[in-house]
């Protein structure tokens, strides 16, 4: 007589991978989710510098620093917008220009940030 799985044991292992996958797989989402937002984050924060680098070698901020850009193509892109007129106070904003979206805020002051994601 050969040894070998039967049908009922070879379901049953069968399920309890499902049962792990199930598991597994929001666990797996949220590591994106956060790595997005982390990202975001990260370019937000880098930007900030480049933007109070600017003010304080001019004084002054860019007129297009205000406003997002109009896009008729309808492109897919993000952009990193200043909230305020003050670079100082460190507060800037992730758009999606196509969807007209908030993505993310951040306070770089402070470690209080913002999603949507």
């Amino acid at each position: 007589m050969k040894k070998a799985f039967t049908i009922i044991e070879l379901l049953f292992v069968i399920v309890i991978l499902g049962v792990l996958a199930s598991l597994a797989v929001p666990k797996l989402l949220a590591t994106k989710t956060d790595a997005e937002v982390t990202k975001i984050v990260v370019d937000m924060k880098n930007t900030f510098d480049k933007i109070a680098t600017f003010y304080i070698t001019n004084g002054n901020l860019s007129a297009k620093l205000k406003a997002a850009p109009s896009d008729s193509s309808n492109n897919f892109y993000n952009i990193i917008m200043l909230i305020g007129d003050d670079p100082t106070l460190k507060e800037f904003e992730a758009i999606n220009v196509h969807t007209k979206t908030i993505l993310g805020q951040v306070n770089a002051s402070s470690p209080h940030i913002k999603t949507n994601l």
